[in-house]
């Protein structure tokens, strides 16, 4: 059948509960998705469909029904829950989100954005309560640190104490000192002085020091600046980082004999010229190599002998290299005795060649024994005879 009722049922293809107007009526069902929906105004019924007034709600229809679904998603949002207050609710589909202490929030179109409020460029943050910041302006100066004044009190920016790991002082210049917890001190140096330990780590510095000059040791105060004296023998030369010390006596060399020597070659010993190096008889020579051609040669000469029976006298000659003249001479007198003939002679040395002094003796008659008597020699060769020549700086 097309329509009517069947077994108590209303069968129709489509319905149209308006009453009035022209006939035949035709359905109001006229798309997919249409409801029945009551109305207060005639008809009380009408076809109807479903609408999602600010579109967050997606409507559809597949036959033979209508599907709803939330816009962009396939979820849609109950709760929100933050660090404390557990799962909250929206109130009249809205959440509230504020920001609390130094901490705001601001929304514009569909953004909302949480910002600290209350801030400085370049200033550094603190703590100020349990939600609120303030902030410490910086320091003027570069450099300068963060310097925490306890638990109590907001950090300032400072000098550093030592206790904090800094000096405690603003400036600085010399050598640095430390005091314990007190602040570190700077002690000025004099450039080139040396430096000294003073009380309390204070530093010092002595004078520039001259030349060959060293600190020297005063027992309980600073040492003190001073040269090496010169002392017997000694010379000391000072220059720029040297200190040279000499003695006099640069080197020494000698000759000494205990032998018998018996002398016949005799010369007049009174006459007033100079000897000759073919006087008498060699006894002794000795050579040396002068270090400077300016130094001073000290030549000591000892001779210990005997004058034999029949003659008066007997002379003795310092003589040098091949020169003919005598450097030197001396004599002794008194027949039948025994003689210690000295020769005492200072000159420069005038070279740095080798050179070669000797001593020549000459009875005035009969003979003359060096280290004996009567040609037999004495002493068991303990009596000496030498000659010494000493080099010493002029």
């Amino acid at each position: 059948m097309s329509s009517g009722l069947e077994n108590d049922v209303l069968v129709a293809a489509n319905v149209n509960f308006n009453n009035t107007g022209a006939k035949p009526h035709t359905g109001i069902i006229t798309t997919d998705g249409q409801l029945l929906i009551g109305s207060t105004a005639a008809p009380k019924i009408q076809a109807g469909t479903l609408t999602s007034t600010d579109s967050s709600i997606t409507i559809g229809y597949s036959s033979p029904n209508i599907t709803l679904q939330v816009a962009g998603g396939t979820t849609v949002g109950k709760t929100i829950t933050g660090n404390s207050g557990g799962a909250l609710s929206p109130t009249a589909g809205n959440w509230n989100i504020q920001g609390t202490g130094s901490i705001t929030t601001s929304g514009a179109g569909s953004t909302l954005t949480g910002q600290l409020t209350g801030l400085t460029n370049h200033s550094v943050l603190v703590g100020a309560g349990t939600a609120t910041i303030t902030k410490v302006a910086p320091s003027a100066t570069s450099g300068v640190p963060l310097i925490s004044q306890g638990a109590a009190a907001d950090p300032v920016f400072g000098t550093a104490v030592v206790a904090g790991g800094g000096t405690g002082a603003t400036t600085l210049t010399g050598v640095l000192t430390g005091n314990g917890t007190s602040a570190i001190t700077a002690n000025a140096v004099t450039n080139h002085g040396i430096l000294l330990g003073g009380a309390s780590n204070a530093v010092s510095s002595l004078a520039v020091a001259t030349n060959g000059q060293l600190p020297i040791g005063s027992t309980g105060a600073d040492p003190v600046l001073a040269t090496i004296s010169q002392g017997n023998g000694i010379t000391v030369t000072n220059g720029a980082g040297t200190i040279s010390i000499a003695g006099f006596a640069i080197q020494q060399v000698r000759t000494l004999t205990s032998s018998l020597l018996h002398i016949t070659s005799t010369h007049t010993v009174t006459e007033d010229v100079i000897p000759q190096n073919t006087y008498g008889t060699e006894v002794m020579t000795v050579t040396i190599t002068p270090k400077s051609a300016t130094s001073i040669l000290i030549i000591e000469v000892h001779v210990f002998g005997f004058i034999n029976a029949g003659g008066a006298s007997a002379g003795m000659g310092l003589f040098q290299d091949s020169t003919a003249n005598a450097l030197a001479m001396v004599a002794t007198s008194v027949a039948s005795n025994y003689h210690n003939i000295v020769i005492n002679h200072s000159m420069t040395s005038g070279t740095t060649s080798a050179t070669t002094f000797k001593i020549r003796i000459w009875p005035d008659a009969a003979s003359f024994d060096v280290n004996g008597a009567n040609n037999t020699r004495v002493g068991g060769g303990v009596a000496s005879t030498s000659i010494i020549v000493t080099e010493y700086a002029s």
